[in-house]
């Protein structure tokens, strides 16, 4: 499990819009998505990535509203 995976899950929710769409609001599709990118990571952490990206990224970037309320994260 790594932060940094987190983080790059992160940004291709930014920049992928197919990957947006992919991923629903449950910990099992954002953990199946993430692992075909070769990323694991646990709610921790990508709730750390989150925090981070949020605190550097505008509320209406793309990756912003596909986790805000993923449960489990």
């Amino acid at each position: 499990m790594s932060l940094e995976h987190a983080k790059k899950f992160v940004e291709h929710l930014h920049n992928d819009e197919a990957l947006r769409k992919k991923v629903s609001f449950s910990k099992e599709h954002i953990n199946s998505a993430a692992k075909e990118k070769g990323l694991t990571f646990t709610p921790t952490e990508m709730r750390t990535a989150l925090i981070e990206h949020w605190a550097t990224h505008a509320p209406d970037d793309p990756a912003t509203g596909v986790l805000s309320e993923a449960p489990g994260f």
